[in-house]
């Protein structure tokens, strides 16, 4: 039990550290210390929904959607993915110095949220990871060990977003140099686009409807 509660906290870690929209996301509200703790919780708490639909089984479900409207779901992640890079190469660009400081920002929780489930939710990988690959995973294990893997990769989420988040939150600490987040803007720009193009490729090549 204990052994497949590790093996779930790796394979969750592994799949969740790669640099993506939701993480880029996480980070930059982290620097300026933006109601991190309820984005971490919506990250965190997502992922466990999704893994636990995945450990259950649920994925058989999954995979007829998938088939249908996966290349579509890459398409509108792209889209999204474009406009959110041209949206923070504009704030890197043409914003003044003062959006730069870092401190407690009164930014609408609306607005996050909803960025923060277009994040999560248009993001085909998120489905295929956790879902797909993880729910795979799983049924290796039976009864109570199934059960800890699962909450061991449960558990990967809540602490890789939490280091995240409030790791970023107290690096900005040291760092008040408005020029240093312009320079986080314009890299996060650079993956967004990067990752757009990416999922477009990836709409192209789909096998489904």
């Amino acid at each position: 039990m204990i052994s497949a509660f590790f093996m779930g906290l790796i394979v969750g870690f592994s799949l969740i550290i790669a640099i993506g929209p939701q993480n880029a996301f996480v980070f930059r509200n982290g620097l300026m210390r933006n109601r991190i703790g309820m984005i971490v919780l919506f990250c965190a708490f997502s992922d466990a929904f999704l893994i636990i639909i995945g450990v259950c089984g649920v994925s058989v479900l999954f995979n007829p959607f998938s088939l249908h409207y996966g290349k579509w779901l890459f398409y509108l992640a792209a889209l999204w993915l474009c406009a959110y890079g041209i949206l923070r190469a504009r704030s890197a660009l043409y914003e003044s110095e003062q959006y730069y400081v870092f401190s407690e920002s009164l930014s609408d929780r609306y607005g996050l949220f909803i960025q923060l489930a277009i994040f999560t939710f248009l993001n085909p990988h998120v489905y295929l990871d956790t879902v797909v690959l993880i729910g795979a995973i799983s049924t290796k294990f039976t009864g109570t060990s199934k059960i800890a893997f699962g909450l061991g990769a449960t558990s990967a989420s809540f602490v890789f977003f939490s280091l995240l988040g409030y790791g970023a939150a107290y690096v900005s600490r040291f760092i008040q140099d408005p020029k240093f987040l312009r320079n986080v803007d314009l890299g996060i720009a650079v993956v967004m686009f990067g990752l757009a193009i990416a999922f477009f490729v990836e709409g192209q090549s789909f096998e489904g409807a």
